[in-house]
Formats: C-alpha cells, structure tokens, sequence
C-alpha cells in the first residue's frame, strides 16, 4: 500500500509535474522552497519523510516534479521505508490484545525518532542556507 501511494504520486507527478505541485501549495515562495530543498537533499527527504503523516507521499510527488530518476527514488524510498515497516511489523508481532505496548512504543517511539531527525536535518539545511546568504 505504501508504495502504491509513493509510486502514484511519483509518475502523476512527473507526468503533470507544476499542476500537481499547484494543488500542494498556492505560495510561489514555498513551492520555490520546496523544489530547491527537493533538489539539493532528495534522498535524504524521502528518507526522513516517514517523520510526520503525508510528508511520504508529499515527497514522492516532488520528487516525480523534480524528475528524479525512478532507481533513485525507489533506493531513497526503501532506505526511509523498509526499515520502519520491519520494527513496525515485528512490533504488531509480539503484541496481543493482552499487551499491545510493544506496538504502541514502536509506533510513538520510531515516529519521535523520525520526527527528530526530521527537525535537525531542517536546522542544519536552515543553518547552511543562511550561510550561503551572508
């Protein structure tokens, strides 16, 4: 389901690039923003996406409009994806009706994890672009 999600947005928005990118955002700055981070940290992007609800198929949809190459985006995606599916899954597995912690700390737990990486990686982008400013 994951990557069906990812790989619609991914070709829709390569085919229909901007218009797609027109329905996410109507600010020009922040389409701006957003394509120039896509295109300077795109892996890392799709990596850290998993952090916060509809950042992975908001990420998929840029890289498409950014024209990523398919191999890369797919490596990109499986490096974010695959090991938050397999805690995810192995937690579901340990967990019963009797106890369902060991699901709910790996859900709470690896989304904190994400999230935080999510915002350092924000800061040091934010950090080098206004150094590059100056």
């Amino acid at each position: 389901g994951l990557l069906s999600a990812s790989l619609t947005g991914y070709f829709l928005s390569r085919k229909y690039g901007n218009k797609v990118l027109d329905k996410l955002s109507s600010n020009e700055e922040q389409k701006l923003q957003m394509t120039q981070l896509f295109n300077k940290h795109g892996v890392l992007v799709l990596v850290l996406s998993r952090a916060v609800p509809m950042l992975p198929e908001i990420s998929s949809c840029l890289a498409g409009t950014c024209k990523m190459s398919l191999k890369r985006f797919l490596f990109a995606w499986s490096l974010g994806t695959i090991p938050y599916l397999c805690v995810i899954a192995y937690a579901g597995s340990i967990s019963n009706l009797d106890n369902p912690m060991p699901a709910i700390y790996a859900a709470i737990g690896i989304t904190i994890v994400f999230w935080f990486l999510w915002l350092v990686f924000m800061k040091i982008n934010k950090l080098k672009t206004q150094k590059e400013v100056l």
